[in-house]
């Protein structure tokens, strides 16, 4: 009995794995739009980018320094680094917002970071060692039974 539940312990690890793919896929989104001033809403997403995590509302968006890896965002009051990625779609959304900022446009404008990456990973690692675990398990239980009187 000892064997089994170990068997099962693995099984549940693979299915916890596959969840933590499934919660971390999403990433960061800021949408900023112009009525009086250019204001923004910074968002966390998860769960395959279907649920908002937090909510962050950054008011009269005044700059945006673009640094190695991150952005930085100047807004009435506060400073806020975010966006953190890559460098090339670091500076392509701050291009992006810089853009929008020396324009009259009302937007809104859509940028994003994603954790795409990480959760396919893990989606896959844990896919495989579900499988994997799942066939010892098949096997473990199969041998079992013929070992019964």
């Amino acid at each position: 009995m000892h064997s089994r539940m170990m068997v099962g312990i693995f099984v549940l690890a693979g299915l916890f794995m596959l969840a933590v793919s499934l919660y971390v896929g999403g990433g960061i989104t800021l949408i900023c739009d112009r009525q009086r001033s250019v204001d923004c809403k910074l968002q966390l997403r998860r769960w395959l980018n279907q649920v908002v995590m937090e909510e962050q509302r950054i008011f009269e968006l005044q700059r945006v320094s673009v640094y190695s890896r991150e952005l930085e965002l100047v807004a009435k009051g506060e400073s806020i680094r975010t966006l953190i990625g890559e460098p090339e779609h670091v500076e392509a959304n701050g291009t992006i917002l810089k853009d929008f900022l020396a324009s009259r446009d009302p937007g809104p404008v859509r940028v994003e970071e994603t954790d795409w990456k990480f959760s396919i990973a893990a989606g896959i690692f844990s896919g495989v060692w579900f499988l994997a675990t799942a066939g010892f398990a098949l096997a473990f239980l199969k041998r079992s039974d013929n070992k019964s009187p």
